[in-house]
């Protein structure tokens, strides 16, 4: 027969790992608000300071933009796209970025008649990559901080 002692520091271990199950479901759900809204105010903000690269807009859809008074920049007509973007949770766990998810998939991937303009696809690796980087400690202290 073999006997083993717990140390006090092992015994504070386990009760931190007991704990960390009861806190993940709230890290989860932070971390994916954190990621969703991480990921919207960028696409926001790079479709209005214009940061995106995209090929610039046909002579014929920049004239008829001008002509009808609309906002000169790519992305951008009447602005309702971005103004109907939202973040929304669906379940725990779970989020969503809503709008107008048709003109979304077009302009992301481009139509027949118009060049793809992805701007969700490189901020979402952008905001993962700089999660990845910085969220590595604040997960762990999240989970297993007394």
């Amino acid at each position: 027969m073999m006997s083993m002692k717990i140390t006090s520091e092992s015994k504070k271990t386990l009760l931190r790992v007991r704990g960390a199950s009861n806190k993940y479901q709230r890290t989860a759900d932070l971390l994916s608000e954190t990621f969703a809204k991480s990921v919207l105010r960028n696409v926001k903000l790079g479709i209005q300071m214009q940061t995106f690269g995209h090929h610039p807009l046909s002579t014929r859809w920049k004239e008829e933009k001008a002509r009808l008074g609309l906002d000169p920049r790519i992305l951008i007509a009447t602005r309702d796209y971005i103004r109907f973007l939202r973040v929304k949770k669906l379940r725990s766990g779970q989020v969503a970025i809503t709008g107008d998810l048709e003109l979304a998939k077009k302009l992301e991937y481009g139509t027949k008649t118009m060049k793809a303009r992805p701007h969700w696809t490189p901020t979402i690796r952008r905001v993962l990559k700089e999660m990845n980087l910085t969220m590595g400690g604040k997960i762990a202290d999240a989970l297993f901080a007394p």
